[in-house]
């Protein structure tokens, strides 16, 4: 019984990785990992990170579109304690490109004050 489970997690987890991924990052479909990735620079940018609350990515006013060649334009608030402890929401602008190695690199990165 124990080695189905596992077999069956194992599948799961090559599937959810794409099994060497021959994917062509170019062709985009990656939105949700590009709006993860732009958490970082953001989370650099903070205060308090530890406190940051990051919505969902169908949350109103998120947005992560492919722009071509494995670049991603994404926008995006965070929640975070300021100086004096307080919760401010920050928006940000982040265009981050998936290369060919399917490893990510930050282009650009706004927060907006």
């Amino acid at each position: 019984m124990q080695s189905v489970s596992l077999a069956a997690l194992s599948f799961a987890i090559a599937a959810l990785l794409g099994c060497g991924s021959s994917r062509d990052p170019a062709l985009g479909g990656q939105e949700t990992l590009a709006f993860v990735m732009c958490q970082t620079p953001v989370s650099a940018q903070l205060r308090a990170p530890s406190n940051a609350r990051f919505p969902y990515i169908t949350a109103p006013g998120v947005r992560a579109e492919h722009i071509g060649d494995g670049v991603y334009k994404v926008r995006g608030f965070v929640d975070a304690q300021n100086g004096f402890g307080a919760m401010i929401r920050t928006h940000w602008t982040c265009e981050i490109e998936e290369t060919p190695d399917h490893e990510w690199s930050l282009r650009e990165f706004e927060i907006e004050e």
